[in-house]
């Protein structure tokens, strides 16, 4: 509900800068700004999942793919959590080492080995991850491509009605500038 008054407060606002700035705009180009403006609030909001469902429709196939690549992140970044984890406790062991000025290194050792192996562990998985995701959305590229392709080659579809028009009604058409003084004649 919120987000309703905050959406009309903005296209409020939108209109209200429109209706003060001094500018010559006739009344119908305004009731088209204003009646757009209108059509915008009740637009639906596209939200990521909705857009993730409609991306992943076009490429049912490639989920699975990508459900794994967001797992594998999932893992890459507790490894990479970890190492942060196992370096606190170096750093915490050379803290004591320094301050009693006794210890055995076999504990630096062990933290340090395990925030190494956390940190090549998690570059491995983010690796692999990244890989797959790339994969997928350029799967997912190319299918839409296609999709579109094949909608533009439909005969039916709208450029080959405008190839079938006789080009002279599009392109031959005349206009007059709107000086008083001179007919000099535009052709576009």
């Amino acid at each position: 509900m919120a987000k309703d008054k905050s959406k009309q407060d903005e296209f409020q606002s939108i209109q209200d800068d429109i209706s003060t700035l001094d500018f010559d705009v006739p009344q119908d180009i305004l009731a088209k700004i204003k009646k757009q403006l209108e059509l915008e609030k009740e637009r639906p909001e596209i939200s990521p999942s909705t857009l993730s469902k409609e991306l992943m429709s076009i490429a049912p196939e490639l989920k699975r793919k990508m459900n794994i690549s967001i797992a594998i992140a999932a893992v890459s970044e507790i490894f990479n959590f970890a190492s942060y984890f196992f370096g606190a406790y170096a750093a915490m062991w050379v803290y004591n080492f320094y301050k009693s000025g006794t210890g055995e290194y076999g504990g630096l050792i062990k933290y340090g080995s395990l925030t190494f192996l956390c940190i090549i562990i998690h570059l491995i998985l983010s690796g692999i991850s990244t890989t797959l995701s790339h994969q997928t959305a350029f799967s997912i590229l190319a299918k839409l491509r296609l999709t579109l392709f094949e909608k533009l080659s439909n005969p039916y579809s709208i450029y080959n009605r405008l190839e079938s028009w006789p080009i002279t009604s599009i392109s031959s058409t005349n206009y007059y500038n709107r000086h008083d003084d001179d007919d000099e004649q535009i052709s576009y």
